[in-house]
């Protein structure tokens, strides 16, 4: 799947590479990042960045993900992608290492992420999951255009405790309408 470079204002959003294993091991392995995610593990194991980054590359070329680096001046700040990419809707997941934290970085990653898929019309519906604690997150969405749908209680997060989920929605084309 084609995946060209992306810009914003502040931002550059490109392809990961096995190079940017160091920056994702650094950023990923603070707690507090696995502590509002659903799926990133602590302690990070050592090599679970390049293990990932693999992975990253496999989604890629089987169109089913689509990753990027956020980046500014050629630093890795966090992670964007698109997940389970299917029949024209894909998940949105994100994370901004902790020093990155209320800069706007994760809105502004969004947004350009958002702007890419509909200017190529990749996607007719993104969906999104956050855990309703992660306020931060939840409101990154909703400042894109993301409806809240749905909370649900679910096993996640690196303790595997059931905790509040919500979940987001948004067409980013127009539905038919029903007869």
């Amino acid at each position: 799947m084609k995946q060209p470079v992306l810009h914003s204002a502040n931002l550059q959003l490109r392809p990961l590479t096995l190079a940017d294993a160091e920056p994702v091991q650094v950023l990923a392995g603070d707690e507090r990042i696995a502590d509002t995610t659903a799926s990133i593990p602590h302690p990070y194991p050592e090599g679970a960045a390049v293990a990932w980054l693999q992975g990253v590359a496999l989604q890629r070329e089987q169109g089913t993900g689509l990753s990027y680096a956020i980046c500014r001046e050629d630093r890795l700040l966090g992670v964007i992608s698109l997940l389970k990419i299917a029949q024209g809707t894909a998940e949105l997941g994100y994370w901004v290492g902790v020093p990155h934290w209320g800069k706007g970085i994760a809105s502004e990653a969004v947004a350009c992420l958002l702007d890419y898929v509909q200017q190529a019309r990749l996607l007719a519906q993104l969906k999104a999951r956050v855990l309703a604690r992660n306020r931060a997150s939840c409101r990154v969405l909703e400042r894109n255009g993301f409806e809240h749908t749905d909370t649900q209680c679910t096993r996640c997060g690196y303790r595997q405790q059931e905790e509040a989920t919500h979940y987001y929605s948004l067409w980013l084309e127009r539905q038919p309408c029903a007869d």
